[in-house]
């Protein structure tokens, strides 16, 4: 497969594992709410849910949107290569900044949530709401480093297309 096919394959594949990990975490929410009488389910399911919501809504617009932008990536660097300089590499820039933000804020919710953890060690259901929120968030971690190390490589392919394009990335 080609470098363009290999990147949106592996990206799509990503994106049903992040659809996977969302809809798990709203039967575990779901469980947590309803069913089980463990307070510290019931808390871990809040954030449980709220960022399933975010990998449901991230995991489908990807789905969708892959098979698209492979195509388009295509036909820009048979018919059009120079517009990899206006479109597809400033694009990929602009995602590697955001891995950079959202490593940011999934590293501090993990520490916020570890810590809500430890400082309600006697209260169940907010010790719940900490675990959830820092296993969530470790979660969106290591998916985002893959889908970080996988646009790194694309970057430096699209970029290698280019020679005139070698500025630095940041």
């Amino acid at each position: 497969m080609d470098p363009i096919g290999t990147y949106f394959a592996a990206e799509r594949g990503e994106s049903a594992l992040f659809l996977a990990v969302g809809l798990l975490a709203l039967g575990v929410a779901a469980w947590g709410t309803w069913v089980s009488r463990r307070r510290w389910l019931a808390g871990a399911a809040w954030p449980l849910a709220a960022v399933a919501l975010i990998q449901i809504t991230v995991g489908a617009s990807i789905w969708l949107r892959s098979p698209h932008d492979m195509v388009r990536v295509q036909q820009t660097v048979q018919h059009e290569p120079r517009r990899l300089r206006s479109d597809e590499i400033p694009r990929m820039r602009q995602v590697m900044a955001n891995f950079e933000l959202y490593r940011q804020l999934e590293i501090g919710l993990g520490v916020a949530g570890l810590m809500v953890a430890a400082l309600a060690a006697r209260r169940p259901f907010w010790r719940g709401v900490g675990l959830g929120l820092a296993l969530q968030a470790g979660l969106m971690l290591l998916l985002d480093l893959f889908a970080e190390a996988r646009g790194s490589t694309y970057l430096d392919w699209l970029m290698a297309q280019d020679p005139e394009a070698s500025l630095p990335r940041r």
